[in-house]
């Protein structure tokens, strides 16, 4: 289960540049515009992370915003980051807006400013799955290790160390209706799903979440396109022996979504 390792320091400085350079630019437009405009503050911040994206997706995946249509005509919500396969027929191409087929869709990411506290998570979990869900849900049932679904909260206001707030972060992760399978709390803490083992761990990994996030983004879709050396095909994570001896705590699900912790 662990991620891959590479023993060279080099490469743990050179993952800890993208969250310098996602900091950078977050916090030069935002000296640039002050208060005055807040939500376009909030839509920067997914442009900085679409464009970091774009630099690394393997052809033919292709990064977007926009919408998923199920074949039964349920459209989701807009999203804010799509990662899609390229050779599959859209619905619509437009610059950055798409709408694609269930199919298609290889990844998705919710960006968030600031998690203040413990119901932002929840609130982001259940916006999303009100309108997501079911879709998700039907590719998620032959390949739920393969379709990455993605939280990035920038910044974060949460002590996951704190005993009160680990039980109500396991009870939300027990009883939501979509398995977000990696989530950024900032700079401190990722939390990611193992379907193998029906169970989530949530990590404490200053100045790598980022990296981590991404890193597993990009293997995802080489995973789905049967791929046995994707490791190779982008850049392998930067810790040797991985992010275990970094676990905070976990959160088993029982097959009935029951909740067991550890």
């Amino acid at each position: 289960m662990a991620d891959s390792d590479n023993s060279n320091s080099d490469v743990i400085f050179f993952h800890e540049s993208f969250a310098v350079e996602l900091e950078a630019a977050k916090d030069r437009v935002r000296i640039l515009i002050v208060t005055s405009h807040w939500g376009e503050d909030g839509k920067y911040k997914e442009i900085i992370l679409m464009n970091i994206i774009k630099k690394y997706i393997q052809y033919p995946y292709k990064v977007a915003t926009g919408f998923v249509k199920a074949r039964d005509g349920m459209l989701s919500k807009q999203i804010n980051i799509l990662i899609y396969n390229g050779k599959s027929p859209a619905y619509f191409i437009e610059g950055d807006f798409v709408i694609i087929s269930e199919r298609a869709l290889s990844a998705f990411v919710e960006v968030k400013t600031k998690a203040h506290r413990v119901n932002d998570i929840k609130e982001a979990i259940d916006h999303i799955s009100t309108a997501f869900y079911i879709n998700i849900n039907r590719i998620n049932e032959k390949t739920y290790d393969r379709i990455f679904t993605g939280l990035l909260y920038y910044e974060n206001e949460i002590n996951l160390e704190n005993s009160n707030v680990q039980q109500r972060i396991k009870a939300i992760l027990s009883d939501s209706e979509i398995v977000f399978n990696h989530i950024v709390l900032g700079q401190q803490y990722f939390i990611k799903y193992w379907p193998d083992e029906t169970k989530y761990s949530v990590y404490k990994l200053d100045k790598l979440t980022y990296t981590y996030f991404l890193s597993n983004m990009f293997e995802s879709p080489s995973k789905q396109s049967g791929d046995q050396n994707y490791e190779q095909n982008w850049f392998r994570y930067p810790e040797t022996g991985g992010k275990e001896g970094r676990l905070l705590f976990e959160v088993s699900l029982s097959q009935d979504q029951g909740l067991s912790t550890r």
